[in-house]
Order: C-alpha cells, then sequence, then structure tokens
C-alpha cells in the first residue's frame, strides 16, 4: 500500500492555490536510493515533498504540522491510498 497525503492551499477553496505540500509513505520495498526518490529530494518549484520513514513520523506531520493552518485554525488535508 501506498499513501501519500496532500496539503497546503492545494486542498483550500482559494482559486489560485499556491503551494501544495506532500507526504510520502513509500512501500516497504522502495528503492530509496532510486531516481524518483533522489528527483523527491532534490524539490520541485510550488511543491513540497516529504518522506516519512514510519507512523510516528507521518503522525508528526498529520497531526502537528498540516492539523492547523499558520494561525492555529483546524484545516483538512487529503489522503490518497493505492
Amino acid at each position: 500500500m501506498l499513501r501519500l497525503i496532500l496539503n497546503g492551499s492545494f486542498v483550500t477553496s482559494r482559486a489560485e492555490p499556491m503551494d501544495v505540500d506532500c507526504l510520502l509513505v513509500p512501500t516497504s520495498d522502495a528503492d530509496p536510493d532510486s531516481d524518483a526518490f533522489l528527483a523527491i529530494r532534490i524539490g520541485l518549484p510550488y511543491l513540497s515533498i516529504q518522506i516519512v520513514a514510519d507512523e510516528r513520523e507521518l503522525s508528526y506531520y498529520v497531526d502537528r504540522l498540516f492539523a492547523t493552518d499558520r494561525t492555529g485554525r483546524a484545516k483538512g488535508l487529503v489522503e490518497v491510498i493505492l
């Protein structure tokens, strides 16, 4: 199972979102030395992707960083499970 968590102004009602924040929870057989992982680590404009190592790290991002906006107001996020 591959999980992807999406956050940022992309998941708001803004007419022109400014960014997309992503958490990637790779499968156990994912190759951290692959070209795809390298591309994620280098980064892309307006797209922030973090690869999390385990459920504890995922929980930190989802429950603390992604749970509220900059003013502390609760907000939603999108999770895609493949």
